[in-house]
């Protein structure tokens, strides 16, 4: 993931604080595969920018004439196995220059879809797989939750209810990826604690989530 730091207003940029999906092309699974086959060589096949400080109606006020973006593309652990034994801050040239490439693979993403970008941003840094590693506790930098297989999902184990009294799963690796997995987990979770469905007992103009 690269977070980006740009010292100018969201609106003097002229940024849609939607988010944006691309893709190398329409097989997304072969194109995956592709990559995974030979990640030296091919470009990521996924990517997914989006525009935080955009999105918040109070950034403004709070950090004037700052702006932040984020993109994230999907690598392969493979490349950053050899790294893996290093020390955070000091894993060597080979390393930084793996990552320059990833910068500069990511903010050609960025320059794709807001041209108006290119020699206006100041700040870079690069989260690789290690890094979450490093911050996270991950294994193989997979901070997107486990991995979506059908033996994950199998798990009879992971879920909201568990065999220790009064414990309670929730977050994105027992339901799925991201915020919105995260979210969903603690409208279960909450459902596994009270032993009812609030989202069938409330009224429509109570309902939150």
């Amino acid at each position: 993931m690269l977070n980006i730091g740009i010292q100018e207003s969201g609106d003097r940029l002229d940024l849609d604080p939607a988010n944006i999906w691309a893709h190398a092309g329409r097989d997304i699974d072969s194109d995956t595969a592709a990559f995974e086959a030979d990640p030296e060589h091919r470009a990521m096949p996924t990517y997914f920018l989006t525009f935080p400080s955009v999105k918040d109606p109070s950034w403004e006020s709070r950090y004037p004439g700052r702006t932040t973006i984020d993109i994230a593309g999907l690598t392969t652990w493979s490349l950053f196995e050899p790294y893996a034994g290093s020390a955070w801050m000091r894993r060597g040239a080979d390393y930084e220059r793996l990552k320059d490439r990833h910068t500069e693979e990511l903010l050609g993403q960025v320059f794709r879809f807001c041209p108006q970008l290119e020699g206006r941003i100041d700040h870079t840094e690069l989260a690789t797989p290690l890094s979450f590693n490093h911050f996270l506790g991950r294994e193989k930098g997979d901070f997107m939750s486990l991995a979506h297989t059908p033996q994950r999902f199998a798990l009879r184990d992971l879920g909201a209810h568990t065999h220790i009294p009064g414990l309670r799963l929730t977050g994105q690796d027992v339901a799925s990826a991201g915020v919105s997995g995260a979210a969903i987990m603690g409208g279960v979770v909450a459902s596994a604690a009270l032993e009812r469905e609030p989202w069938k007992t409330s009224r429509p103009d109570e309902r939150r989530w």
